[in-house]
């Protein structure tokens, strides 16, 4: 077991970023998750997001994924 939980230490995996928890969805007015992706861009997404064959009811949205550069960018611009 400390084997493993050394292994899932070293991870150099974010887990949050400075806009977690602070991003909300403008369809449901949740808070969106922050996703990490290695090979691909991370983006923030609604935890209620639906799939796109599911139709929108009072428990999912139409909310898609955004990419956290994009986010952080738009941001920047607005403070700035």
């Amino acid at each position: 077991m400390k084997e493993k939980r050394n292994r899932k230490n070293n991870r150099k995996r974010p887990r949050r970023t400075v806009l977690s928890g602070f991003c909300v969805c403008g369809y449901c007015n949740r808070v969106m998750q922050y996703e990490y992706r290695a090979t691909l861009p991370d983006i923030f997404l609604c935890p209620t997001t639906r799939p796109a064959d599911v139709p929108v009811d009072e428990n999912t949205c139409d909310c898609r994924e955004y990419e956290v550069d994009k986010i952080n960018a738009v941001v920047l611009k607005a403070v700035q």
